[in-house]
């Protein structure tokens, strides 16, 4: 069984490698479900806030997995009202 580490900081966004480019995409795919599961367990209100995921490599742009959608209907004020 091998591991990784995540340093979650105050900001906003955290990075975690998940895995090497050498690796068959079955074996990425099972090492991101098996980080996504985990992080869950250590993040405040068992991953909840998360909201959205990302997959890059170093030299790639990021690739959305996963993005959460807004909790009800976001109003924009007018500020000329």
């Amino acid at each position: 069984m091998a591991s990784t580490y995540a340093f979650l900081g105050k900001g906003s966004s955290s990075s975690i490698r998940v895995g090497r480019t050498s690796q068959s995409v079955k074996e990425l795919v099972e090492n991101i479900e098996d980080v996504v599961s985990g992080l869950a367990q250590v993040l405040p209100k068992k991953g909840n806030t998360v909201q959205a995921l990302s997959i890059k490599t170093s030299k790639s742009i990021a690739l959305p997995i996963y993005n959460k959608a807004p909790q009800g209907p976001s109003v924009i004020e007018n500020g000329n009202e």
